[in-house]
């Protein structure tokens, strides 16, 4: 008998669940899916203490990939609603000077920037979070029977998600509507600077 890091006790292929009841991993071990580690690939061979490590690690990468997504999206916002309440305040100037004109056109040209890099940095981070989630399923795929499996069923409930809800939409849809929006800033500059 030994003693995971995880706190589960490994005894000739069977685990000791927190019920008492013995689980066999003889059964997970004949699984042939391939996890990307070399700890998750020898998990599939062996002890369920490897399992579990890999697991708990995969979970890991997969809260950290949809954190780093969220946080993202909140970045962004606070610093467009931040860019926009700078071009309304110089909209609401009472004599509206050339300086005005410079700073407004600069500040929706800086917004175009900033969301054309949010769109390439926010579809790598979906695809990192994707990637993460998919390896916590594989995984998952070798823990024992009758244990909850809360990535697959997660994957389940994506896959049946409408595209306009899912985070490659929004990390896409969201930035293209501000570029108009600051588009739109920079016409009406244009042609207040023209009339």
């Amino acid at each position: 008998m030994e003693k995971g890091d995880n706190g589960v006790t490994i005894n000739r292929g069977a685990v000791l669940l927190g019920g008492g009841s013995v689980t066999s991993l003889e059964s997970s071990s004949e699984s042939n899916t391939t996890v990307g580690s070399s700890k998750a690939e020898s998990a599939a061979n062996g002890s369920g203490s490897e399992v579990c490590t890999a697991y708990g690690a995969y979970i890991q990468l997969a809260v950290h990939g949809q954190e780093n997504k969220w946080w993202m999206l909140y970045v962004f916002l606070m610093f467009n609603s931040i860019l926009l309440l700078s071009c309304a305040a110089l909209f609401a100037v009472q004599q509206f000077t050339a300086g005005h004109r410079l700073l407004l056109l600069l500040f929706s040209s800086c917004g175009i920037f900033v969301n054309v890099c949010w769109i390439l940095m926010a579809s790598d981070y979906v695809k990192a979070s994707d990637l993460f989630s998919a390896h916590a399923v594989r995984v998952e795929a070798l823990m024992p029977a009758g244990l909850p499996r809360p990535c697959t069923e997660r994957a389940e409930q994506r896959a049946k998600k409408n595209y306009f809800a899912t985070s490659a939409f929004l990390s896409t849809a969201i930035p293209l509507l501000l570029s108009v929006m600051y588009c739109v800033l920079i016409a009406i500059t244009w042609q207040r600077s023209c009339g």
